[in-house]
């Protein structure tokens, strides 16, 4: 898993580049993606809300989901990370990821 700042200015992040790796060997689907700014949610992305954008919310055994987010303005790096929602053979997990 890895997530950090694509684009940087002044401390401010113009675009997050996240990765998500199953190292598994069953499927795991994405629920939700909360991205986090100063501990506060910022965005939240719903499983419909990346299906519609094109974004699959399955992950293969031994795969990845990559995608990137964008802001126009930025967000501050400071207390930054990400939360994600998984579900595995009927069990959900949360998992956060702090931006590198």
């Amino acid at each position: 898993m890895a997530l950090y700042s694509a684009i940087t200015i002044n401390d401010v992040s113009k675009q997050l580049a996240l990765n998500i790796r199953n190292n598994s060997d069953k499927s795991v689907a994405i629920n939700k993606i909360e991205v986090y700014e100063k501990g506060v949610i910022a965005t939240t992305y719903t499983k419909d809300k990346l299906i519609d954008n094109k974004i699959a919310t399955d992950i293969n055994s031994y795969g990845n989901l990559g995608m990137s987010i964008s802001y126009k303005t930025g967000i501050w790096l400071y207390n930054n990370y990400i939360k994600y929602y998984i579900e595995c053979n009927g069990h959900l997990y949360e998992c956060k990821i702090d931006v590198n």
